[in-house]
């Protein structure tokens, strides 16, 4: 436990030794203070919808985040020493994953700054707009351990971040992916069916259950209904488990880096 607080610590502080800390909160600072502004002067105060907008800028700001945690230590050169240390891989890949989160948290204070304006000048919070908080923070966690399992796989920072930023983009574009899919599956069955052994309905029904399959993959999609207000359990673990998946990803990759170091 000791050895991952201090590779959390020593993880944490190299955001702010560099500019990548100060600049990312600045921008996330400006950009949701005036979303806050604007949305507040044209229809009154609205949390959920600033999470909302912030979310769809995870694209951007998380691969910005994430694309240094293992490359710099290449960059620097110091690989060597932190997988010849006496941390385990998973405490070195817990300790720099739970810097980036934290980081993300300190970034997006400003949201609960807002939210305290908001409700200082009478503003009412609603159900959705916690249980938005909750789909906005579960939704950067397993985006934050994508992200890192790209910085262990790439050489460096800009491969981390520009496959990051492509896989992000993917996610925001799977419902037109899976539409499409879909569609083609419904379209072959149907060409394919000389003997008209499959039904019109049944092609249907087949290109329906791809579609809703592929976009059940999509993180975003999950955590929908908590933008309702409405929580349930079953996106909480699926979220969760999404970034289980990447960091135990991440760990194997790490492994096999540490052995050819040996």
């Amino acid at each position: 436990m000791k050895r991952l607080e201090a590779i959390f610590q020593r993880e944490l502080l190299s955001y702010f030794k560099s500019a990548t800390g100060w600049v990312l909160m600045a921008i996330f600072f400006g950009l949701s203070s005036f979303y806050f502004s604007i949305n507040l002067l044209a229809r009154g105060f609205f949390m959920a919808g600033e999470m909302q907008f912030m979310q769809s800028l995870f694209v951007m700001f998380i691969p910005i985040l994430t694309m240094k945690i293992f490359t710099e230590e290449r960059r620097n050169g110091t690989e060597v020493l932190l997988y010849t240390s006496p941390a385990s891989v998973w405490e070195i890949v817990m300790g720099k994953y739970l810097a980036a989160c934290t980081m993300f948290l300190l970034m997006t204070s400003s949201i609960w700054l807002h939210m305290l304006i908001g409700y200082l000048m009478g503003g009412m919070i609603h159900p959705a707009d916690w249980s938005t908080f909750i789909a906005f923070y579960l939704t950067a966690m397993a985006y934050i351990a994508i992200g890192t399992f790209f910085s262990a796989i790439a050489e460096n920072q800009v491969v981390a971040a520009v496959v990051s930023v492509v896989v992000f983009f993917l996610f925001i574009l799977m419902d037109t992916f899976a539409q499409m899919v879909g569609s083609f599956i419904t379209t072959f069955l149907g060409a394919i069916d000389f003997a008209n052994v499959i039904k019109s309905q049944g092609a249907i029904d087949a290109g329906a259950a791809v579609e809703k399959a592929i976009s059940w993959l999509t993180p975003s999609n999950r955590v929908a209904v908590y933008t309702e207000g409405v929580f349930s359990i079953l996106p909480f673990v699926f979220l969760l488990s999404y970034a289980f998946l990447f960091l135990f990803f991440t760990t194997r990759a790490i492994e096999k880096r540490r052995w050819t170091q040996k």
